[in-house]
């Protein structure tokens, strides 16, 4: 029942829409009242098929990947103190999102993060060389700050 040159045109393939660039015109609607059946054939689906993620799975991979960027990030020993977005800046930007988001989803990768945050005690233990040097030349040392 295709009578206009535009829906003889979408039939030869010349003019190719999807569903989400159509929906909006008036043109989508009249073919979706005249023929439905021809138009579920010829346009993709407008149901996404969505993946599930398997949280599990992307756990414990986070897992690994965070404890490498821990790993780096000790190893370049920085100058500040080691605390949960200094691990992460070494780690992919999904890890971090997901940690922002559905931290619930992901215990494993949010206890590893946690029991790699440096304390206190274990930030001047690894800086008490600085101290003394500082110290060393007379370097005024009031607080954490100036160090």
């Amino acid at each position: 029942m295709l009578t206009t040159t535009k829906e003889k045109e979408m039939t030869s393939g010349r003019a190719l829409f999807n569903r989400d660039e159509s929906s909006s015109s008036c043109f989508y609607h009249k073919m979706l009242r005249k023929d439905r059946e021809w138009m579920e054939q010829v346009l993709p689906s407008s149901k996404k098929h969505q993946i599930r993620k398997d949280w599990e799975q992307l756990d414990t991979q986070y897992c690994k990947e965070l404890a490498a960027a821990a790993d780096e990030v000790y190893r370049r020993n920085p100058a500040g103190q080691i605390r949960k977005y200094t691990i992460l800046r070494y780690a992919s930007k999904t890890i971090t999102e997901h940690l922002e988001n559905v931290p619930e989803k992901l215990p494993k990768t949010m206890e590893l993060l946690n029991s790699r945050v440096e304390s206190d005690e274990h930030y001047l233990l690894r800086h008490l060389p600085v101290i003394i040097q500082m110290k060393k030349y007379n370097k005024r040392i009031s607080s954490l700050e100036n160090i």
